[in-house]
């Protein structure tokens, strides 16, 4: 403080909050003369690091939207030449920087990343129906629904998944978990399929038809 009062600083100290310092300068002679000036150092908090999650995507994710002061780049720095702006749609695999900044002068900065992994969509064989012989002709019977896998899936690491309708496929609802023993609920009935990659969780939709009825199966049943 003014006139030595306040907390004495020695060369080195860290200030670490706004403050005003005041240096005092005293003659060696008797009387003491005495002559000072103050200065104001001001402390800018280094931006909170952003702590971004890891990114499973199907097919492409978009970049949402930051708050003040944050971009996002292609490479570590905070180059604005490796910008990628807000609502750029990212199509294969890469590491994305955030680089957070206070917009003063000095100008403070922190950094990190993530990782967004671009997933592929399963291929897969369209099923054929499935019918079985209607006995005692009353429209329902027991359909192992497991069997339709070795037709459906293109590779050996797919998880399939059924469900009671095509529409209960699409939204991830009334998944079938009794698919060796299934009886119909109507006569035909669409099954919806889920094929799915066992690392990214994208997922293909396909469907067939069950089918219990004697004339109709004659030819071609299980």
């Amino acid at each position: 403080g003014p006139n030595g009062t306040g907390t004495l600083l020695f060369a080195g100290d860290a200030i670490t909050s706004t403050q005003t310092i005041t240096i005092l300068a005293q003659s060696a002679t008797n009387p003491f003369c005495t002559d000072e000036e103050s200065f104001v150092v001001t402390i800018i908090a280094t931006p909170v690091i952003p702590n971004p999650s890891e990114v499973i995507a199907c097919h492409a994710y978009t970049l949402p939207a930051l708050p003040f002061g944050q971009s996002y780049h292609s490479v570590s720095g905070g180059n604005p030449a490796t910008e990628i702006p807000v609502g750029v749609t990212i199509t294969t695999t890469q590491t994305i920087y955030i680089f957070s900044e206070s917009v003063t002068t000095p100008n403070c900065t922190s950094e990190a990343s993530f990782q967004v992994t671009i997933g592929t969509i399963p291929t897969y064989n369209t099923p054929s129906d499935y019918a079985i012989t209607d006995i005692p002709y009353d429209g329902f019977g027991v359909f192992d629904l497991t069997s339709k896998i070795p037709e459906i899936a293109q590779g050996s690491n797919e998880i399939i998944q059924f469900y009671t309708t095509l529409f209960d496929a699409q939204i991830g609802g009334n998944q079938i978990f009794n698919p060796t023993s299934y009886i119909n609920e109507i006569n035909p009935q669409t099954i919806g399929v889920r094929v799915i990659d066992p690392t990214t969780y994208c997922y293909s939709i396909t469907s067939f038809d069950l089918l219990a009825d004697a004339v109709k199966c004659s030819a071609n049943c299980f």
